[in-house]
């Protein structure tokens, strides 16, 4: 029976190195990537990963601000070693801010997270929200009553390993990679944008360079492969062989 688990083991082709069950949706891959099993992206530990390339178009070429077509192309172009898993990803992109209720958008500011600008916004569909306040347990500058709570923004429990501490460098405002066309932008590009310190989704000129890019990636860089159904079935039908043998030797 040990032999018929050993094969079993072997042949599915799920490797998960460096990883480490934490609250929150949070899992960490290791070599500086963190994957969230509810979104199921991996983000880049780094939330400045960006500064410094040729990206960087800030008030510093090393701060890591960028306008918003630079944090697009930043995204675009990354390619990441991946040093657990010994690859290189280069399928990155920004966050998501997609409709909160899945069609349309709602460009009406709320406090309950019911419309696309505002405050705690929980929706999947927007990614750095649901990073802020699901994943990392964060509180909103405003509550869905619009008043100012306690410990609102980016609070660091030192003894919670789900919380900010799991990331470097959580910068104070985010790009996202989804445009904005609300009736009140005008003549003038804009985009969806976070500000990660009162957990608010709102919208910024996109030719400005005053914002910072995180990236993300679809799917657990943990799950390198898996077997086609033949071949698992393949798999099993001999591992069985191997445990009638063996019980029919010990018989």
């Amino acid at each position: 029976m040990q032999q018929m688990k050993l094969l079993l083991t072997g042949c599915v082709v799920v490797l998960v190195t460096g990883s480490g069950r934490v609250n929150g949706g949070l899992v960490s891959r290791g070599a500086g990537l963190v994957y969230d099993d509810v979104l199921d992206v991996t983000w880049l530990q780094n939330g400045n990963y960006g500064a410094g390339s040729i990206f960087d178009d800030g008030v510093s070429a090393t701060d890591g601000i960028m306008s918003w077509a630079n944090a697009v192309a930043w995204a675009d172009a990354l390619v990441y070693y991946d040093s657990e898993r010994d690859i290189f990803w280069d399928d990155w992109r920004l966050p998501k801010a997609k409709p909160v209720n899945g069609s349309s958008y709602n460009y009406v500011r709320s406090f309950d997270g019911s419309s696309d600008l505002g405050w705690n916004i929980v929706s999947t569909q927007s990614e750095l929200s649901h990073l802020f306040y699901i994943s990392l347990g964060n509180i909103g500058l405003k509550d869905v009553n619009g008043n100012n709570p306690p410990n609102e923004g980016l609070v660091d429990a030192p003894l919670d390993l789900a919380d900010e501490s799991l990331f470097l460098n959580i910068e104070s405002a985010y790009w996202t990679g989804t445009p904005y066309m609300g009736p009140d932008v005008g003549a003038f590009p804009f985009a969806f944008d976070f500000i990660m310190g009162g957990g608010t989704q709102s919208r910024a000129f996109s030719g400005g360079a005053d914002h910072f890019a995180w990236a993300v990636r679809d799917g657990d860089v943990a799950t390198l492969a898996v077997p086609e159904p033949a071949t698992l079935a393949i798999f099993g039908s001999g591992a069985l062989g191997l445990a009638v043998t063996r019980r029919r030797r010990l018989i």
